[in-house]
C-alpha cells in the first residue's frame, strides 16, 4: 500500500504532508464511536486528514460535521479528502485554533484524537510537533472547549494513552465532565492497554468498561473485523 493514502471501501483517504498519517487506532477510534440516531451536528477537533469526520459521515446519513484544524499541511489535506468524498456536501473544515473557534450553536457529539506527548522529546518538524505533542492544545484547552460547545445531551468521544487518557479524566470531573463508556484497546489480549477511548457527557450517568483486541495470534480477531469491515478494503 502507497504511504501517499489509505484505502477504504468508499473512499481514499490522502495524507500527503499532514503530519498525523492514518493510523489503526485511528481507524478503531472512529469505529468505536457511537452515534445517536437524534445527533444532527458533530464537531471533530484537530481533524488531521479527516479520518473520523469521514468514518462518521458514513456511519450516518443525517448528520453535518464541521471539522476544526490549525496546522496548514493537515488542513490542506483534509479539504481535499472532504472534496473528494461521496459526502462532501456534509464536510466541512475550518482552518482555526479549536480554542477561538466560535460556532453557531452547540455540538451533539464532539470527536477528538488530540496531541498527547507531553514531556517526550520534540520532533524537528513543527508541524509534527504540533500533531503529536501538547503544544497547541492542552487537555485543560480541550475540556474547556468541549463544555463550551457540547450540547446538554451530547457526547464527546476521545482517544488517550492510558496515562494521558487517566490525567484527562481526573481534570474532566473537576470542571463537570463524566465518563460514560470506555474501551481499553490492546494489541493483542495479554497485552498491556494501547490506548482507551472514553466518552463523557455533562450529566452523570452510569459506567461501563469493554476492552478492544485486534491481534489474536498474529491475525485480526473477529471483534476488530466485524468493527472495520464496513470500512477497510481490505477486509473483504
Amino acid at each position: 500500500m502507497p504511504n501517499s493514502y489509505f484505502q477504504f471501501k468508499q473512499f481514499r483517504v490522502e495524507q500527503g504532508k499532514a503530519a498525523m498519517k492514518v493510523t489503526t487506532e485511528g481507524c478503531i477510534f472512529g469505529g468505536l464511536v457511537e452515534v445517536q440516531d437524534s445527533c444532527v451536528r458533530v464537531l471533530d477537533i484537530g481533524a488531521g486528514t479527516g479520518l473520523l469526520s469521514l468514518m462518521i459521515a458514513q456511519k450516518r446519513t443525517n448528520v453535518e460535521i464541521e471539522a476544526v484544524e490549525i496546522e496548514q499541511d493537515a488542513y490542506d489535506q483534509c479539504q481535499h479528502n472532504f472534496s473528494q468524498s461521496p459526502w462532501t456536501n456534509r464536510l466541512q473544515v475550518i482552518h482555526h485554533s479549536v480554542q477561538n473557534f466560535k460556532a453557531e450553536g452547540d455540538y451533539d457529539l464532539i470527536i477528538s484524537n488530540p496531541p498527547f506527548f507531553k514531556n517526550s522529546l520534540k520532533g524537528a518538524q513543527k508541524n509534527e510537533q504540533l500533531a503529536k505533542h501538547e503544544l497547541g492544545l492542552t487537555q485543560r484547552d480541550l475540556i474547556d472547549v468541549v463544555i463550551r460547545l457540547l450540547s446538554d445531551d451530547g457526547a464527546f468521544w476521545v482517544l488517550y494513552p492510558e496515562q494521558e487518557a487517566d490525567q484527562f479524566q481526573q481534570l474532566a470531573l473537576l470542571k463537570g465532565l463524566y465518563c460514560q463508556k470506555e474501551w481499553i484497546i490492546r494489541n493483542h489480549s495479554q497485552g498491556p492497554a494501547f490506548r482507551i477511548v472514553r466518552s463523557y457527557s455533562k450529566k452523570g450517568s452510569s459506567f461501563s468498561s469493554l476492552e478492544f483486541v485486534i491481534k489474536n495470534e498474529g491475525e485480526y480477531t473477529p471483534q476488530f473485523i466485524n468493527l472495520l469491515s464496513d470500512f477497510y478494503l481490505a477486509l473483504d
